[in-house]
């Protein structure tokens, strides 16, 4: 089983698109913390966000190990039961990057945290499709 754990909705369609196209994915949302204060919101979504994580845990931050597509997919086919979570527009806590297993970087660019999401659906659709010999991924 494959978990996507966020802060908030993503209202981007190309996230629900590429969800609908994937296999034993859940998709998990976490409630945005109301506070003026950004370490108090980073580390009180940032527990939320590991309180719903099951498995092998993978925290999205820009500066985390790199992976292809191929890898990314060998990863997937390694981990039975893996989470993959996503900070809201603060990122998440050093706290939770110490308690990931890995902690991935989809680019060392920074993105907008709903666009992470549609990056990291898009890149779960794409290792699924590797790991099935589809021609949706060209080298």
């Amino acid at each position: 089983m494959i978990r996507i754990i966020t802060v908030g909705h993503c209202s981007y369609t190309q996230f629900s698109e590429y969800l609908k196209r994937c296999k034993n994915i859940k998709h998990v949302m976490v409630k945005e913390v109301k506070n003026k204060n950004d370490q108090v919101v980073k580390e009180k979504e940032s527990e939320q966000l590991f309180s719903k994580a099951k498995g092998f845990v993978v925290v999205l931050s820009e500066e985390g190990k790199q992976l292809s597509s191929k890898e990314f997919s060998c990863l997937l086919q390694e981990k039975p039961e893996i989470s993959f979570l996503v900070g809201g527009a603060r990122g998440v806590s050093e706290q939770l990057k110490q308690q990931a297993d890995l902690v991935l970087s989809l680019s060392s660019l920074t993105f907008p945290h709903e666009l992470a999401q549609v990056l990291l659906a898009e890149q779960l659709y794409r290792a699924q499709k590797i790991n099935e010999g589809h021609p949706y991924h060209k080298e």
